[in-house]
């Protein structure tokens, strides 16, 4: 992983509607990352091909983007505090930022947090090449966090 700068630190977050308990069980299936996760925005679809939800297991996501190519990230979960925490390692195996950015493994720190009765998340990344390729993060990541908030707000959510 590339060593942390402070100018390249993404940190995002979101106030959700739903019991901390509810969004982290969001977090914690695989066939709710598909909602959320793999569709940052509208035009966006995908699928979760491989998705171990303990410590060292390993997810691999699908993502078919607007102009119909299909993105592929996967990562491993590194640490799992049942609705406090959630670490993980992020990578695009397809290249999404050219091919002259050396893009390695990012570490994501997710946190959830009461705050009346709703939630809090706190999404923490790190290990960017550079300013431009964290600024695309944030956008996924916000366009995630509303598909997200739209997801617990979908009858999908109570399946």
């Amino acid at each position: 992983m590339t060593d942390p700068s402070l100018d390249t630190v993404l940190k995002v977050q979101h106030h959700f509607d739903a019991p901390v308990a509810r969004v982290y069980d969001a977090w914690a299936r695989p066939e709710a990352w598909k909602y959320w996760f793999c569709a940052p925005s509208d035009g966006y679809s995908g699928k979760m091909t491989e998705f171990a939800f303990e410590p060292d297991g390993e997810y691999r996501a699908e993502m078919r983007t607007p102009n119909h190519d299909t993105v592929v990230q996967s990562g491993a979960f590194q640490e799992i505090e049942p609705q406090r925490r959630i670490v993980f390692t992020h990578f695009w195996e397809t290249p999404v930022f050219g091919d002259d950015v050396d893009y390695d493994d990012t570490m994501v720190a997710v946190s959830f947090k009461a705050q009346g009765d709703g939630c809090e998340v706190t999404v923490v990344q790190l290990g960017f090449p550079n300013e431009a390729v964290r600024d695309e993060h944030i956008w996924g990541w916000e366009g995630s966090l509303e598909a997200l908030a739209r997801y617990l707000d979908s009858k999908a959510a109570t399946k």
